[in-house]
């Protein structure tokens, strides 16, 4: 049996290790000196981390937060470009070509042609040049009817490029040939792997640096201007001069780009 008095309380706790002074105040000048919550300063100050890696994914967070704010990227592109695993240049210049292809891909002038039922004038295969109404656009024809003649039925692949009416003055101005390959014209090919590639890559870095390009067709012609936008089968395409033409994709034997 014990002896001595039972004890009447709770059980004492052990007395906490006295905090060393000169921790303490390292600990508060990491804090004050570089914006550290407490966790992270007594993790410095006791040598569990390093002060220079600290600030160095610090700065790195702030960057992050910054490219996401500035330029609407996701964490994981921001992080990348901080970590210098991907280029701030490419990862803008690929957000603003997915948002055109994204806009245009099913633009069609002549689908707007045939909604409108302005007059077109057409460049052809064969060196047909005609002036008239699209009357509908389907998926591999137009029914066109020429000014004074009764309607016909077009296969796209037959179409070149096309403008409106009132600037077909312009654009013959605008025009010139390459004589070799006017001498020697193709047919558009029917497969589109067949077909020469302009990927929307090349054609949307002309687009995004304003640059001058020169459009050579199957038969020959040659139009300098600027490209507007990209569609799956068209470009938008402003002459130099100032006419505004549609060129089909398919119709296309060159593009060069001016030094």
């Amino acid at each position: 049996m014990p002896f001595g008095p039972k004890s009447s309380g709770p059980p004492r706790r052990p007395n906490r290790p006295q905090r060393d002074p000169t921790l303490e105040r390292k600990i508060a000048q990491l804090m004050s000196a570089h914006g550290l919550d407490k966790q992270v300063a007594t993790a410095i100050a006791t040598g569990k981390e390093e002060l220079n890696e600290v600030l160095k994914r610090m700065v790195q967070a702030a960057e992050v937060e910054n490219l996401i704010r500035k330029h609407g990227i996701t964490r994981a592109l921001a992080t990348q470009i901080v970590l210098k695993q991907a280029e701030l240049s490419a990862v803008l210049f690929k957000m603003r070509l997915d948002a055109h292809v994204s806009e245009h891909r099913d633009r069609s002038a002549l689908d707007d042609a045939a909604r409108t039922k302005k007059p077109v004038a057409l460049s052809l295969m064969g060196n047909r040049n005609v002036e008239g109404v699209i009357l509908a656009s389907e998926r591999y024809e137009i029914v066109f009817q020429e000014t004074g003649k009764p309607e016909e039925r077009i296969h796209k692949l037959q179409v070149k490029f096309l403008c409106d009416a009132d600037e077909r003055k312009r654009l013959r101005r605008a025009v010139r040939f390459d004589n070799e390959i006017k001498a020697r014209p193709r047919e558009p090919a029917v497969k589109p792997q067949d077909r020469v590639n302009f990927s929307n890559r090349r054609l949307f870095e002309a687009l995004d640096r304003g640059r001058t390009v020169e459009l050579t067709f199957l038969e020959g012609e040659i139009f300098k201007g600027k490209i507007v936008w990209i569609s799956k089968y068209e470009l938008g395409f402003s002459v130099k001069g100032g006419a505004e033409m549609a060129a089909l994709r398919h119709g296309l034997a060159r593009l060069s780009e001016e030094d």
